[in-house]
């Protein structure tokens, strides 16, 4: 009798490991294909997570997504926020609901909910590129180079990065580290040259 209870048991969390596993493999594949904007894929596999886990935090955080790949804004941020509920230290909702803000233009609680999502990753990068954007549009360069700055030391070969921090730069008639960034992001990928080169010529002249 023992001898049963125990394989039971040790079957009992062999199956719950693999339970457990297979959702994580359908959320990576499901987040891959949400990045790569392939929003019925990454729909169909956040279905099927529902369909597997009855958890109120999983139910809430999944049906978010689900919500968002369909335009449905407003009831995706009621389900990340009801998911923030079941756990408030949950980087990846305050980074999913903030997305959400963005898209809808509440800018301000965007920011709010993705400076919060850094508390529980400080190496997001993407993050870190998305309030430096929202800064750079409203016109805070400051602000807007700070995060820039954060994000090139996670990725200090985004060339992207550092062209938009140079327009802040320059925003800013600080034309040596515009025209600094400039040359980096040049360096970075040479399809720069062409556009940037006489913006840097231009930049050297204002010394």
């Amino acid at each position: 009798m023992k001898k049963l209870l125990f394989s039971l048991i040790v079957f009992f969390i062999t199956v719950s490991g693999i339970f457990a596993q297979s959702i994580d493999e359908i959320y990576e594949s499901g987040r891959k294909a949400f990045y790569e904007d392939k929003f019925d894929e990454a729909n169909n596999y956040f279905m099927k997570i529902l369909k597997l886990d009855s958890d109120n935090f999983t139910n809430c955080y999944f049906k978010g997504l689900v919500y968002e790949i369909n335009f449905d804004y407003d009831n995706a941020i009621k389900e990340f926020t009801q998911a923030l509920e079941f756990d408030d230290e949950c980087g990846e909702c305050y980074k999913a609901r903030g997305r959400i803000h963005e898209k809808m233009e509440n800018y301000d609680k965007a920011m709010s909910d993705y400076v919060k999502s850094l508390e529980f990753n400080e190496s997001d990068s993407e993050t870190y590129f998305k309030l430096a954007s929202i800064c750079q549009d409203q016109k805070q360069f400051k602000n807007a180079i700070k995060y820039y700055t954060k994000e090139i030391k996670l990725k200090p070969d985004d060339d992207i990065a550092f062209y938009n921090r140079g327009l802040c730069y320059e925003e800013l008639s600080e034309y040596k580290k515009a025209a600094a960034d400039f040359e980096r992001a040049i360096a970075i990928d040479n399809i720069w040259e062409k556009t940037l080169r006489p913006v840097i010529e231009g930049l050297n002249n204002n010394k």
